[in-house]
């Protein structure tokens, strides 16, 4: 696995979800690394590519975050106790305005996850044993002729087809 910083400038490449949760949940050298990476996207240095799943993923991160921290909610529990009170989810902000954020402040371009990626994805599960996400990422990215990977998901590391960096 690559360090973030040294990625190469105008390279294209394709940000997990743990890397922007870091930025969004986290005030930490993790949090500081990919908001430096996250600005060279913006000052147009690197070309960095999401997809809708991992935003959507990021969305419900933030979420489930905001709600144990503003309403001291149980981490284990936050999900069954946000379900049983969407009083509670209404009150909640600061997911809003991820996707758009994401796009216009980081230029940011968010792929769409189609059936193609969904049946492609089949071959990583099988072949280097990812997860569904995890499998559906690389689907994503090889369809898009996209190489490297910003993560700190070390099960990525079995894939070959991609180059793995980490913060």
């Amino acid at each position: 696995m690559q360090q973030l910083i040294n990625l190469p400038s105008d390279a294209r490449v394709f940000v997990d979800t743990n890397l922007l949760a870091y930025f969004y949940t986290r005030k930490d050298t993790l949090s500081q690394a990919v908001a430096f990476f996250l600005a060279r996207g913006a000052n147009n240095e690197l070309e960095i590519v999401t997809s809708a799943s991992v935003v959507e993923d990021v969305i419900h991160r933030v979420m489930v975050f905001e709600a144990v921290t503003r309403h001291g909610i149980d981490p284990a529990h936050a999900v069954s106790h946000l379900k049983k009170h969407p009083s509670l989810v209404k009150s909640l902000t600061e997911h809003q305005t991820i996707p758009a954020q994401l796009h216009n402040q980081f230029n940011i371009n968010i792929l769409p996850v189609t059936h193609n990626e969904l049946h492609a994805s089949k071959r990583f599960r099988t072949q280097y044993g990812l997860l569904t996400n995890d499998s559906i990422i690389v689907a994503t990215m090889l369809r898009h002729k996209i190489l490297h990977l910003a993560t700190n998901d070390r099960d990525f590391e079995r894939v070959t087809e991609i180059q793995v960096w980490a913060p």
